[in-house]
């Protein structure tokens, strides 16, 4: 089943808002999560306009209209 570019952006930004949790586990998780971002941008999977830092902000993210 394909996902759309709405559903991706609001997985990556949920993916992000844990990295607190995220960090006691897997140290380098933003650092991963950045490859992964990248990643999704160049295989269109991820909206080129995501970016790293901004889910706090969700209409940077496309997400609010």
């Amino acid at each position: 089943m394909a996902q759309s570019a709405a559903q991706m952006t609001k997985g990556f930004s949920r993916v992000e808002e844990s990295f607190n949790d995220l960090a006691f586990d897997v140290p380098d998780a933003r650092k991963q999560f950045l490859a992964y971002v990248e990643k999704a941008k160049t295989t269109g999977c991820l909206d080129s306009s995501f970016h790293y830092g901004n889910s706090i902000n969700d209409k940077e993210n496309g997400v609010c209209q």
